[in-house]
């Protein structure tokens, strides 16, 4: 159903930063950072400090409902009309005056009786959006093919995937909204699975990569994720910003970014699971350039980081490479 795009978004990042913790009771799940995840049959509450989110879904009309309370205040909004549209994707604000929307929302919201067609919003503003997308190291001039000691971080591509949550985003349209700048803030989660049985040491420099004996200590599952706040800035070409569904577009940009942590985990064949906090020399800031190509609700993107990821003289000269698709988009 459509509406649960953006349930789907919230679950799947805090599951993504593996912080869930199961509990006895399946109807409420509660994380290390306070997050808390209460549902029934027709109503789902996610709390996190300072933020309740709320969803009550209709399954006879085939829409719902979604409430935000923060700092006291309460917005609702409404997902799927009255579930007859089929190309209704949009969000229907409860209050008319509001410019903030979340999740889905289609320019073209002209189909009344009416013959004249609504004025574009040329400002607009979206929170809450994801993106899942495949990571991969990059070694000048070899490509994928990692050589030296970088071959010990060959990649198990199966475990390297990216979460971003987008915080917010925000579109300035020009030209009758045909070119539009979009900028905005999120958190990217990257993983990067390793195919060999390596441990990383923490607190070394150069970052110590030790190749483990598997009739020792065999590692089921290995992998480094890095935490980056990012703020991106990108310029789009859209063909028909009536009818979005409809159109192509092409965008291209550049992001910079802050590291928030760095943590190993790994899976002994034994079961027993190992984390590990630490920077592992990443890089402490990042840029790159990014990009997007998309048709209708379908957009993919590409981000191609000009630092590499472990700090200079730190760590292997590897530049990340992340491509995947927009599960919730602008």
């Amino acid at each position: 159903m459509k509406y649960l795009t953006l349930l789907i978004t919230l679950v799947i990042c805090l599951v993504s930063n593996n912080t869930i913790t199961a509990q006895p009771n399946n109807d409420k799940e509660e994380t290390e950072e306070n997050v808390t995840i209460d549902t029934d049959d027709e109503e789902t509450t996610i709390k996190v400090p300072g933020v309740e989110i709320t969803i009550t879904e209709d399954e006879d009309n085939d829409n719902a409902k979604i409430r935000i309370k923060t700092d006291g205040k309460t917005k609702e909004y409404e997902f799927g009309g009255n579930g007859n549209d089929d190309d209704d994707y949009g969000v229907k604000k409860g209050n008319d005056n509001d410019d903030n929307d979340y999740g889905f929302h289609d320019d073209n919201d002209d189909n009344n009786d009416d013959d004249k067609p609504k004025k574009l919003q040329r400002v607009k503003t979206r929170w809450f959006m994801y993106d899942l997308g495949i990571n991969m190291l990059v070694q000048d001039p070899n490509g994928f093919n990692l050589e030296g000691e970088s071959s010990l971080l060959e990649q198990n591509y199966g475990r390297s995937f990216n979460h971003t949550l987008h915080i917010f985003r925000q579109r300035i349209g020009f030209a009758k909204n045909h070119i539009n700048l979009q900028y905005g803030l999120n958190i990217d989660w990257s993983n990067y699975g390793f195919e060999k049985n390596i441990q990383l040491e923490p607190n070394t420099e150069p970052l110590e990569v030790i190749q483990v004996d598997p009739a020792v200590n065999n590692f089921d599952k290995n992998k480094l994720r890095s935490i980056y706040m990012n703020v991106p800035a990108m310029l789009v070409l859209e063909t028909n910003p009536r009818k979005k569904g409809k159109s192509f577009r092409v965008g291209a940009g550049a992001y910079g970014g802050l590291l928030l942590g760095g943590k190993t985990r790994r899976k002994e064949s034994s079961g027993n699971v190992i984390k590990k906090k630490d920077d592992y020399n990443l890089n402490q800031f990042q840029y790159g350039l990014t990009g997007q190509v998309g048709i209708g609700p379908i957009n993919f993107f590409a981000n191609y980081s000009l630092t590499p990821l472990f700090a200079d003289g730190l760590g292997s000269d590897l530049y990340p490479l992340t491509v995947g698709m927009q599960l919730v988009g602008f």
